[in-house]
């Protein structure tokens, strides 16, 4: 495998999670609610497809980069592949650094 191809999917991720996040923006909770029911089954048709080539690596892209997308409206929002989305940055660093306050101090995270 290529150091090109190792990089597809992140560096694809890197543009579509953003757009899908404005979209998903613009919608209400009954809206983000729907379409977190149809990511599964597209996901799991698709997945395969996406990591090594088929015939519904498209869908299973699309679904992939809108649930990440959907996950960045969650508290402290969604890593994947090193890259991280969220609504509030601010908020996420200071949970990590929170975190890392506690495991210091030897307390169960």
């Amino acid at each position: 495998m290529s150091a090109a191809s190792e990089t597809l999917l992140p560096d694809s991720l890197s543009v579509a999670v953003p757009i899908e996040m404005a979209l998903i923006g613009q919608m209400d909770q009954e809206q983000r609610d729907w379409l977190r029911g149809q990511l599964g089954p597209l996901l799991q048709a698709g997945a395969d497809d996406m990591l090594y080539g088929g015939g519904r690596a498209h869908p299973a892209f699309a679904a992939y980069a809108r649930a990440l997308a959907l996950c960045s409206f969650q508290p402290g929002g969604v890593t994947a592949f090193g890259l991280h989305w969220c609504q509030d940055h601010s908020a996420c660093l200071r949970a990590q650094r929170a975190a890392d306050e506690a495991w210091r101090d030897g307390e169960p995270g």
